[in-house]
């Protein structure tokens, strides 16, 4: 799916191109290019099978481990062999070390952008938000942004070790404007720490 942003970009290059089709619209002389790689793909296919099936009389072991590989089959019971997240044991480290860490992740939210869903990291501040001894900070805005750091930053220099955390301010992957009446002050204090 094509972003609204990205369609306004193109809208001057098809008319500097002279480009006049509909969205989603292939010409009669595109396909006719592109559809010789059908007939040349089968030739391919067969070549490819035939070369496979004396690969698998050879090696039927390896042929048989190949198969799920090429087929994108996992194999059972994959998921229990996943990490949760390959930041996880740094940053339960740094909370069981009381380490003056600022983490600064970004791209929170549920909803999709031009991204696409490998940039909805939704589950991580679920996650880390019950992690014991970690700092959790939320801005909603540029203001309470600037608060954040003001607050992740005293986090670092409490001198108490048992009020010292790490910080893990979560950005929004969406265009945000400063809420009415918000400060730097307004949505953050050094009460959060205690």
């Amino acid at each position: 799916m094509v972003a609204r942003w990205e369609l306004r970009k193109l809208r001057p290059q098809e008319k500097n191109l002279g480009w006049a089709h509909q969205a989603f619209h292939v010409p009669d002389d595109v396909k006719k290019h592109w559809s010789r790689n059908i007939s040349e793909g089968k030739v391919v296919e067969t070549e490819w099978n035939e070369k496979f099936a004396a690969y698998e009389n050879k090696y039927k072991e390896d042929a048989t481990e190949l198969k799920p590989i090429i087929s994108d089959e996992l194999p059972v019971d994959w998921e229990k062999a996943l990490p949760m997240d390959y930041m996880t044991p740094a940053i339960r480290l740094a909370a069981l070390s009381k380490s003056r860490v600022i983490y600064v992740m970004t791209h929170d939210s549920i909803g999709l952008r031009e991204d696409g869903p490998t940039h909805q990291p939704i589950e991580h501040i679920s996650s880390f938000r019950t992690m014991p001894n970690i700092l959790m900070l939320r801005p909603a805005d540029g203001n309470e942004t600037a608060g954040a750091y003001r607050v992740a930053i005293l986090n670092t220099k409490a001198s108490e070790s048992n009020h010292r955390k790490p910080s893990w301010l979560t950005q929004s992957n969406r265009n945000t404007y400063s809420l009415p009446y918000s400060t730097i002050t307004s949505g953050t204090s050094m009460h959060m720490l205690h």
